[in-house]
């Protein structure tokens, strides 16, 4: 068994060796993720800036002055929209809150009394933008409705301004509170700045990395090294496993690295590390199965580096790598899932929000599983016919 086993490990740290002495991957490996995860949670990381949009059924001038003083607040975001596209939004997470202004809100009399709606989903940020919302109005009030009463009237804005403040404190009109389910997947509550970025950036960076390893085993066959491997008493079996190995320890190195880079550098939390480190060598696996296809499929050096950059960024855009998968449409996100990295993003989704154990994310783990049989089961068979044909 130990002799069996002996070239297969050899042949895997001959690969692993390889790569790492070339000067050109240090920097992609050891360098370019961490950068870009520092760029990722610097831009977009920063609690994710609450966003609420405004819906004014009735055109109300209150309706545009609290648009306008909620647009002044340098702590959130506003936009206006349809109504059902509105709670559509916060019911998907993709936005904190909606504040409807209704129709007649200008209005002070009792048979049409004036009031706002407020909607918004937990965990979305929503309980910390509502004191906000209330905070702006709660200034405005009914005054501004006052005024817009006088200035219909034909009285002059100033003046009717003036006359409104010396009127004294007027209750603002009520606020009806909503809090809608969410109909999407987790949301972002509770992430550190860098947190999301760091999960899909792992992703990211672990496949191109198989992938680019395709170029190893094209030399290889360019060297003649598979042939002459088929001299010494090393089986075609040992061969392929040897390799398929060695792309698995790359991709296995690349993914810790980069969690434990950004746990120390960047404070990530991954969550329990027993599921993660699962994840990290389920996917490494999947990853490695690809880089290998890719190596015993493409004919030579330029087209490996070409396709593999341009399938890896593609799959990484499709996968949730770029865009997250919660502020997806049901859609697109549906089409994501076509890749192993939406699978492995749900997982450590899982783990991070969820506080999963390993039991906890067994549908991704056996869909990614699954993609690793169908690759390497693929990747062998070619392999084969490469190694009796050498």
């Amino acid at each position: 068994m130990a002799a069996a086993v002996r070239p297969v490990v050899a042949l895997a740290r001959v690969a692993l060796v390889r790569v790492l002495r070339e000067r050109a991957n240090l920097f992609f490996i050891f360098v370019f993720p961490l950068l870009i995860v520092l760029v990722v949670g610097a831009t977009f990381g920063a609690g994710f800036e609450p966003v609420i949009i405004v819906v004014d059924q009735g055109e109300s001038a209150f309706g545009e002055e609290l648009l306008a003083a909620l647009s002044g607040n340098e702590a959130v975001e506003v936009r206006t929209d349809d109504r059902a596209d509105a709670l559509d939004a916060v019911a998907a997470g993709s936005v904190a809150a909606v504040v409807i202004v209704r129709t007649g809100v200008d209005e002070a009399s009792s048979a049409n009394p004036s009031s706002i709606g407020y909607v918004s989903r937990p965990g979305t940020g929503g309980e910390q933008v509502r004191a906000i919302v209330l905070a702006e109005i709660e200034q405005l009030g009914i005054p501004s409705r006052v005024v817009a009463g006088l200035t219909a009237i034909g009285v002059d804005p100033a003046q009717a301004r003036d006359a409104v403040a010396g009127a004294g404190r007027i209750e603002p009109p009520a606020v009806d509170i909503e809090t809608v389910a969410g109909t999407a997947g987790p949301t972002f509550e509770g992430l550190g700045q860098f947190d999301l970025g760091a999960a899909q950036q792992l992703v990211l960076f672990t496949f191109i990395a198989a992938l680019a390893s395709a170029v190893g085993l094209i030399q290889m066959r360019e060297w003649g090294i598979t042939r002459r491997l088929q001299a010494t008493p090393i089986s075609a079996g040992q061969v392929i496993a040897g390799l398929a190995l060695g792309r698995w320890a790359m991709a296995l190195f690349q993914a810790l690295y980069i969690m434990v880079a950004t746990t120390m550098i960047f404070g990530v939390n991954w969550g329990s590390w027993l599921p993660s480190l699962v994840v990290i060598a389920v996917f490494s696996g999947v990853a490695a199965s690809a880089g290998l296809l890719a190596g015993a499929v493409m004919r030579n050096q330029a087209q490996a580096n070409g396709v593999a950059i341009f399938v890896a960024l593609t799959l990484a855009a499709l996968g949730g790598c770029m865009l997250p998968l919660e502020v997806m449409p049901d859609s697109l996100r549906t089409v994501a899932h076509v890749t192993p990295h939406a699978w492995a993003l749900d997982a450590f989704a899982d783990v991070v929000r969820r506080d999963a154990g390993v039991g906890g994310i067994l549908p991704e783990l056996g869909v990614l599983l699954a993609f690793l049989v169908v690759l390497v089961t693929l990747a062998s068979w070619r392999l084969g016919e490469i190694t009796s044909r050498a």
